[in-house]
């Protein structure tokens, strides 16, 4: 009798206790003004994960026209910083060879053709005389010589007109040799540079002309561990590195499926592969960017909608979360779960509920003030281990 008796006392003197802590909490709570702690109202908002990497902008197209002795002197037809549209005429060679044989061909081809004319005039004058020979009485003879001269100039025309087909084939080649003396521009753009070095003209990998479309793209690079994340048609941003204040967007166009081998990131971590990636530029950008600038760019990789709140007003605690809520000028502890975090936001997936009050930036001031539920938990859970006891 008298241990239940003393049990009862210590639950007494237990919630005494606690109702005490907790009216000097909330008299700590009330006196602190809405003025003096600024809150946040949980809200729902999309959140994007993103990918950061680096990239540089480069021409979307280019061409290099390479000089090749085989096919005589070349002449460059244009200058440095000029304009080119498709089909402008960049390189020349200057090859009398190929000149002199289409020329011989084409003599050869005439004097052939004068040849059939003459033996089509010797045909309708044998078949003239045929007829007469058909009309004529005792010309039997004179018949078969006509018809046999015909077959014979008839066959001779035959092998005249073959011979007219070669020769029209081999000056058909001579001018595809020909057309490829002439190196025409394959894009619409600018001739970045041209070689006046005749050594390098004479050297087969010298670039003679090169030219870069005025339309831009950034390649960027990434690790076979981001690889996945990416996909083609994907928005991204990106910002140059010469003009931080300037953000521009731009799709992923295209993304390598061979891991790149010469990039200086890819020499530096061989235990690692790397893949490029080209973005596609929102119109407008050509106007600002420069081909060679630098840029980081953010590749966005998940996105979520759910509640929100400022990532400052996160309380860590080893591998817990808490906020302080504001209820009715009071202040509450809460554990929460988060989810993803993106800019200045952190997702809230348990613990909060959507227009409720948060502190933006609690201290541990505040933090030590508010109210813990935890501890009501404490206290419950302690009560019914006496109640246990009293039934046994």
């Amino acid at each position: 009798m008298k241990k239940k008796i003393w049990i009862w006392v210590i639950i007494a003197a237990v919630i005494i206790a606690f109702v005490g802590i907790n009216i000097l909490l909330i008299k700590k709570n009330t006196s602190l003004s809405k003025e003096e702690l600024k809150t946040y109202k949980v809200r729902e908002m999309t959140l994007t994960d993103s990918l950061q990497t680096s990239g540089v902008v480069i021409p979307d197209a280019e061409q290099k026209v390479y000089n090749d002795p085989a096919l005589g002197t070349a002449k460059i037809n244009v200058k440095e910083g000029q304009k080119v549209y498709k089909g402008m005429p960049l390189v020349t060679y200057d090859n009398k060879k190929v000149e002199s044989e289409i020329e011989q061909l084409e003599i050869n081809q005439e004097k052939l053709n004068i040849k059939v004319n003459e033996v089509n005039q010797k045909l309708d004058k044998a078949n003239q005389e045929l007829y007469k020979a058909q009309s004529s009485y005792g010309a039997e003879n004179q018949f078969d010589k006509i018809k046999s001269k015909i077959e014979s100039l008839e066959t001779e025309r035959e092998l005249d007109n073959l011979d007219i087909k070669n020769i029209q084939s081999k000056i058909n080649e001579a001018k595809d040799k020909q057309d490829k003396l002439t190196i025409k521009s394959n894009i619409n753009g600018t001739v970045a540079s041209i070689s006046n070095d005749l050594k390098d003209r004479n050297n087969d990998n010298s670039s003679l002309v090169y030219v870069v479309s005025d339309q831009l793209k950034v390649k960027g690079i990434l690790s076979e561990y981001e690889y996945p994340k990416v996909q083609k048609g994907t928005a991204v941003t990106f910002i140059p590195k010469a003009q931080a204040n300037q953000s521009f967007s731009g799709t992923v166009a295209s993304i390598g499926t061979a891991p790149e081998k010469s990039s200086q990131i890819a020499k530096k971590n061989k235990d690692t592969s790397y893949y490029s990636f080209s973005v596609e530029l929102k119109k407008g950008s050509n106007k600002t960017l420069k081909d060679g600038f630098h840029v980081s760019i953010s590749v966005p990789t998940k996105m979520n909608h759910g509640l929100v709140v400022p990532y400052q007003s996160i309380i860590r605690d080893g591998n817990k979360r808490y906020v302080i809520a504001e209820k009715e000028n009071r202040l509450f502890k809460k554990q929460v779960t988060t989810g993803l975090k993106s800019d200045n936001y952190q997702e809230i997936l348990t613990g909060l509920s959507k227009g409720d009050n948060v502190i933006l930036d609690p201290d541990h001031k505040v933090a030590s003030e508010a109210i813990d539920p935890g501890k009501n938990l404490l206290i419950r859970t302690f009560l019914k281990v006496i109640k246990a006891d009293i039934k046994r």
